[in-house]
């Protein structure tokens, strides 16, 4: 099961601005359960790896952006 999220519109929204804002007023967030990980790398912006790459519970699920995720987590793995 989801819950639906509502995000307010910006105050000062004007009627052009609108379309920007719409798509995005209300999703469907999964509700979140506690996981347990062993050996984990944890990064400055919360995403997680293991042994087996990144581990999806620790992002967003927009597929589109999955590639940038995995390299800025793939960087930081390689910085340490």
């Amino acid at each position: 099961m989801n819950d639906l999220i509502t995000v307010p519109l910006p105050l000062n929204i004007s009627a052009q601005e609108f379309c920007f804002y719409a798509p995005y007023q209300k999703y469907r967030f999964p509700i979140q359960k506690i996981k347990n990980f062993k050996n984990v790398l944890i990064t400055f912006s919360g995403f997680c790896l293991n042994r087996n790459g990144l581990i999806k519970e620790c992002h967003h699920d927009y597929p589109d952006q999955y590639e940038s995720y995995l390299i800025k987590a793939s960087n930081y793995y390689h910085d340490i």
